[in-house]
């Protein structure tokens, strides 16, 4: 690496870390929505800069963690970082055509079009019954998140549809998805680990957070990134 992308390796390690501690409240609970997650995907248009600077502004940041031990929480946290980063890396920059481009697009339609299910099926389970909104009187919210969670997940569905068939950006949302499903299985399971609790109580919990923070926050701002690059 150069002295620019050592520059550049900097600035994203710096913004990384920036935004956990500065948003520490959502990003070390059980469903943690870890904005900085969002720059992983920057990996597949910075290259090595953007995984070397997820990484270390992970070592930083989790210097604060409340878990019970923060040197696991550094070593294994930056250590999925940089799987996650170097895998979304290597995804984005294949290229699908044809029937293999259909054939992701409807995979990708197909596991949304599941989530849509899930979240309609929580009304009925206890999972966002609690332990977020047991207040006497708020219960309501439970059921009201749940409604904009389905809500969401169809909207996400019939845009993912629309998006690729214009876009043709199924290997950058492939890319999003293998670092959330990563940083989901590692980060989940250690944390499990360290806890005590179920092994899927944590997967869930931290695939939701990531799912929003690479694969909603991180697309987005990532084809924010192409956009600018092109002119």
């Amino acid at each position: 690496m150069n002295v620019k992308d050592l520059a550049l390796a900097a600035i994203v390690a710096a913004l990384y870390a920036v935004l956990v501690v500065a948003l520490a409240g959502i990003s070390f609970q059980l469903v943690q929505v870890r904005v900085a997650d969002a720059l992983i995907p920057l990996s597949i248009v910075l290259g090595w800069p953007a995984v070397v600077g997820v990484t270390v502004g992970c070592v930083i940041s989790n210097v604060v963690t409340p878990m019970p031990s923060v040197l696991i929480d550094i070593t294994f946290g930056a250590t999925a970082n940089f799987f996650a980063s170097v895998l979304a890396w290597k995804i984005g920059k294949l290229k699908y055509r044809g029937v293999l481009d259909a054939g992701v697009s409807f995979v990708l339609v197909a596991m949304l079009a599941s989530l849509s299910l899930f979240s309609w099926t929580m009304l009925h389970t206890g999972f966002f019954g609690g332990p977020w909104f047991t207040i006497a009187g708020l219960e309501f919210v439970n059921g009201a998140l749940n409604s904009v969670f389905f809500v969401l997940y169809l909207f996400i569905l019939v845009w993912v549809a629309v998006h690729f068939r214009i876009e043709s950006r199924v290997n950058d949302f492939v890319g999003c998805l293998a670092a959330a499903v990563t940083v989901t299985f590692v980060v989940g399971t250690y944390l499990a680990w360290l806890t005590g609790m179920e092994l899927w109580v944590w997967w869930l919990g931290i695939g939701a957070g990531s799912l929003i923070s690479i694969c909603g926050i991180g697309y987005l701002l990532l084809q924010v990134l192409r956009r600018i690059e092109i002119r």
